[in-house]
């Protein structure tokens, strides 16, 4: 019976519920548990929830695109990005022509998925370009600060 190390997801109380401790940044975090054992701090349809959405966005391609355009390098495609609505709605009105023509029903997932890559691409755009504000008003700050020590030390 040794101890193993393990993968699970951090979870903390706080004043306004149980929360995933910062999941944004580190999905896992190594725990010492016996083989076998469940994590006593980690409820287990939340430690299912964590590796499913670990899969998700480590394999699905709008969530690929997505963490590429939140880097500082690709925040300047966020608008550019938001073009790809239209073949996502598009694709969403052809499936639903395809539907009401008779065709199974479980197509509305497809459906359902197409609407949601769109929503998420079109929220994407204004929040890039507030992020790259923000990134170049930062660089900006770094940028007048050296400039102010640099003639100081000469």
């Amino acid at each position: 019976m040794g101890v193993a190390t393990s993968t699970c997801a951090t979870y903390r109380r706080t004043w306004w519920g149980d929360q995933l401790a910062s999941a944004e940044r580190s999905f896992l975090i190594p725990c010492r548990r016996r083989r076998g054992e469940d994590c006593a701090h980690v409820p287990p349809d939340l430690d299912r929830s964590v590796y499913t959405r670990y899969f998700l966005r480590r394999y699905m391609p709008t969530n690929i695109r997505l963490d590429a355009i939140r880097t500082r390098r690709g925040l300047k495609w966020g608008v550019p990005a938001m073009l790809l609505v239209l073949p996502y709605l598009y694709v969403a009105s052809l499936l639903m022509m395809v539907i009401e023509d008779g065709t199974p029903g479980w197509l509305h997932v497809l459906v359902v998925l197409c609407i949601w890559n769109a929503m998420k691409f079109a929220v994407m755009g204004p929040v890039s370009i507030v992020l790259l504000l923000r990134a170049r008003a930062t660089e900006w700050r770094e940028r007048r600060m050296t400039r102010r020590s640099v003639p100081a030390a000469a």
